[in-house]
């Protein structure tokens, strides 16, 4: 892999999908973020596998495609000090990446992308949300959402269907919020309750956000789609 990009826009699209990374994954290889170069696009990945996974996707010029691994918070840190024009490549023989700008070189060891887990993606029953409509939505809703990981239902935010349109809703037990969103043809739209933690993540992208959000939904997992950004949540479990 090797690409050309400007410091500013890859320290941006790597700070979404670094929110996704857990200190102490299951899986070690989850410490790292995934970067795939194809056409004019380079997306990168970064995921716990439980919570959230969250893709952000921006334009770079493209020397050569490929995939790689590289320490999220390494590469985080690293490009946050940069300014720029940046030159990554990559030997895949000695697994070593390598960050050429105006101030240095740098190297890091990285994987191979293969190395990276299977990433899901929702596939079931949609709907179509003003981004802006989403963002007040989850901002109504998640400071009523309860800590008490004993109680794992009441720890999200909960999508029902109602008579005018969509109600999405919180409770801690003791302090209940409900934001009614208007929308139609969402009557068979089956109840579902996403998790805290990955939700705090999209609201901070939401608030910057224009346009359209498609939410995919099936039994285990939601799939948020911006285009430039995919970011999939497992549901929680249990009556709500």
């Amino acid at each position: 892999m090797e690409l050309t990009i400007d410091a500013k826009d890859l320290g941006a699209v790597l700070a979404l999908p670094n929110r996704a990374v857990v200190s102490r994954p299951s899986n070690p290889v989850l410490l790292n973020l995934l970067l795939k170069a194809e056409g004019d696009t380079l997306a990168v990945t970064g995921s716990d596998l439980g919570a959230v996974t969250i893709t952000a996707k921006t334009t770079a010029s493209i020397a050569a495609e490929g995939e790689i691994l590289l320490p999220a918070k390494l590469l985080t840190d690293m490009v946050g000090r940069m300014q720029g024009i940046l030159h990554l490549t990559w030997d895949g023989e000695h697994s070593q990446a390598t960050i050429n700008t105006l101030g240095g070189s740098y190297s890091l060891s990285g994987q191979p992308g293969e190395d990276y887990p299977l990433i899901e993606r929702a596939e079931g029953q949609q709907l179509t949300l003003e981004a802006s409509t989403l963002a007040r939505a989850l901002e109504a809703t998640l400071v009523t959402v309860s800590d008490d990981e004993s109680k794992q239902i009441l720890c999200g935010v909960h999508l029902q269907p109602s008579a005018d349109g969509l109600e999405v809703a919180s409770t801690d037990g003791h302090r209940l919020s409900v934001f009614p969103v208007a929308q139609e043809g969402i009557e068979a739209f089956t109840p579902v309750t996403m998790p805290k933690r990955g939700l705090e993540a999209l609201s901070k992208h939401l608030g910057k956000a224009e346009g359209m959000v498609t939410v995919t939904l099936d039994n285990t997992i939601a799939t948020f789609d911006f285009g430039d950004l995919v970011f999939t949540t497992r549901l929680l479990e249990g009556q709500y």
